[in-house]
């Protein structure tokens, strides 16, 4: 993956989806590295909260399933 080695991320964006399999997507983590994870990103579709990717949210908020799409609450 793009960010293996010394390549830092400040979002999913800077990240090639390229090297993660087909039931998972790319994010970029706390530690500014791409990586994959299971469960769609924040922005992503769903058909509940378990489709989700639930640490896609900052820090005081929660991940919800809002009209099919992953979103961060308050």
């Amino acid at each position: 993956m793009r960010s293996e080695g010394q390549f830092r991320c400040k979002s999913a964006k800077d990240c090639d989806p390229r090297g993660c399999r087909l039931w998972m997507h790319v994010i970029c983590n706390k530690l500014h590295k791409c990586t994959c994870a299971n469960g769609a990103p924040i922005g992503g579709q769903c058909n509940s909260i378990k489709d989700c990717y639930l640490s896609g949210c900052p820090p005081n908020s929660h991940v919800v399933c809002d009209r099919q799409i992953c979103t961060c609450v308050s």
